[in-house]
């Protein structure tokens, strides 16, 4: 996207760093909908409220800002079930999201390597159908807004 023209497409995702830099308020800007990855950790809570913070800032500037984007969920990452600790990282994570009436997906299970995730590909199943189910949700907004 940087470096070539734009193409058609019905879905980009784009990968960005935690917080507040530059290059992740101007993914948020562009973009209809967040899905927020967080680790079932202290850290990885204080930064899910913090990306939140971000999120409401950004709707909140009708001009710098993006007042239509969407929080689609919080992914729960690097979840490891002999942990308890995760157990309670995760649940408060879950408290979190309801307070906020925001979806809250499986925990992606911790792995000893990507390969094995990607090769496995059920981890991101509920997430990817999210995603799917947005897309239609957001064509048919555009359907009726254009009177097709």
């Amino acid at each position: 996207l940087r470096d070539g023209e734009p193409q058609p497409s019905d879905v980009v995702l784009l990968d960005s760093a935690p917080a507040r830099g530059h290059t992740t308020r101007t993914a948020l800007q562009l973009a209809d909908y967040v899905l927020v990855p967080a680790p079932p950790e202290p850290m990885g809570l204080l930064g899910l409220q913090f990306m939140f913070d971000v999120i409401d800032e950004l709707r909140a500037d009708p001009q710098q800002g993006n007042p239509f984007l969407q929080i689609l969920g919080v992914q729960p990452t690097l979840f490891d079930q002999r942990w308890p600790n995760h157990h309670a990282w995760v649940e408060e994570m879950r408290q979190f999201c309801d307070n906020r009436r925001v979806r809250i997906f499986p925990p992606i299970p911790r792995r000893q390597s990507y390969t094995s995730l990607s090769i496995a590909g059920q981890d991101y199943v509920p997430a990817a159908n999210a995603i799917q189910e947005a897309l239609v949700t957001h064509r048919a907004a555009l359907r009726r807004s254009h009177g097709r």
